[in-house]
């Protein structure tokens, strides 16, 4: 397997496992958590296994320099403090659904800036990737109807800003690329990211929680399933070379994964406009793959002709 299909493998994974957050977000709403102490708890379980892990068998791991530590800091803030702060703020004014569109805005950030930052090209085979995932995460998550997105000013804001601080995953990561192991990537991320949010939810809001053998396993599954897994996924695909841009589209696997858990789990439809969005997600990582080759190769044979 060439490489880059190694990597756009290690993605989809990535996407897979993001795409099981639903199903523990779910059940942690039925114990009445707040928000903050959900996005506190992810990245902390996700932290204590990895850290766990290095210091055990890849002790190595845990050494990095001041210069990438600084990236691995920015990645906590803006993909885990910030964007956590964002979402769940856009859920409140607005509905889940309506969030989950405006964050799977991301790529087209993502796309803007890799253009200005690392000078990759606007082809057109990633920009037909990038508006079928787009269009396909939406008719997924809407089943096609605009009346499901419950759009005002503020949540429109906070949505698009969570959809923004997502963005600089895939464009922080870029940046340590060959020069830290993904193991040290994640395990400092997770560990800044619980740091920090812990700070915004405020020791209050956790320890007030009626924890209990049930919420336990939600919590260690989310931060271990929908975050660790994920996220050790996600940087050893970019360790692949991977564009920015490439990445943030084929990470939008995890819309129709979520789909397909929700059915499975919740009986809750994927058929009709839905389905077809699901179809689209997965037209767009075939256009990602095999793209730039076909248009290359037509190109070759127009001009043989």
């Amino acid at each position: 397997m060439k490489s880059l299909s190694k990597g756009y493998l290690l993605m989809i994974i990535s996407g897979t496992f993001y795409g099981f957050i639903g199903i523990f977000v779910s059940n942690l709403s039925n114990y009445n958590i707040p928000t903050s102490v959900i996005a506190f708890f992810r990245p902390l379980v996700a932290f204590i296994v990895i850290f766990t892990y290095l210091l055990i068998f890849k002790r190595e791991y845990l050494k990095v320099d001041r210069k990438n530590l600084i990236y691995i800091i920015l990645i906590a803030i803006s993909s885990q403090t910030i964007f956590n702060r964002l979402y769940f703020a856009a859920i409140e004014k607005t509905t889940i659904t309506t969030a989950a569109v405006m964050i799977f805005t991301s790529p087209i950030f993502v796309v803007i800036l890799a253009r200005f930052i690392y000078k990759e090209l606007f082809t057109l085979p990633k920009m037909i990737a990038l508006v079928v995932a787009v269009t396909g995460c939406f008719l997924t998550s809407t089943g096609g109807s605009i009346e499901e997105l419950k759009l005002n000013a503020v949540g429109l804001a906070l949505g698009l800003g969570a959809g923004f601080t997502f963005a600089f995953l895939p464009i922080f990561n870029k940046k340590l690329v060959g020069k830290c192991h993904y193991l040290t990537i994640a395990c400092y991320t997770m560990g800044f990211g619980a740091l920090f949010t812990f700070l915004l939810a405020g020791p209050q809001a956790v320890a007030s929680i009626d924890y209990n053998l049930n919420l336990w396993v939600n919590i260690i599954g989310l931060g271990i399933i929908g975050n660790a897994l994920g996220y050790l996924f996600y940087t050893a695909a970019m360790s692949y070379n991977i564009q920015s841009s490439m990445a943030s589209i084929i990470v939008t696997i995890e819309v129709p994964i979520a789909a397909l858990t929700s059915f499975i789990f919740f009986q809750e439809d994927i058929f009709g406009i839905k389905l077809l969005g699901i179809i689209l997600v997965i037209l767009s990582v075939a256009i990602i793959e095999y793209g730039d080759r076909w248009f290359l190769k037509r190109k070759e044979k127009a001009q043989s002709l």
